[in-house]
């Protein structure tokens, strides 16, 4: 489902609140604490799925390619 110009501007605000921040990097924190995955590729998968969610929402352009290309980056990593 796509995002309007209002929804965009709604979500990314809410992105950029420090409090959603830590409310989310909790609940995060939680659902990956049993987790196998060493943490440093943790955050890395997380701070780059986070950073194409908000470029989603800032309408900065990610392209399908581009989105498809991390995807396989992030999935190479985990697999490694």
């Amino acid at each position: 489902m796509a995002m309007g110009p209002n929804e965009r501007a709604a979500v990314a605000s809410l992105m950029c609140t420090p409090e959603y921040r830590v409310i989310w990097s909790d609940f995060i924190d939680e659902v990956c604490s049993g987790d196998a995955m060493d943490p440093a590729t943790q955050m890395i998968c997380r701070y780059a799925a986070e950073g194409l969610w908000l470029d989603y929402a800032l309408e900065r352009g990610a392209g399908p390619d581009y989105i498809a290309d991390v995807q396989q980056r992030l999935l190479a990593l985990t697999n490694a």
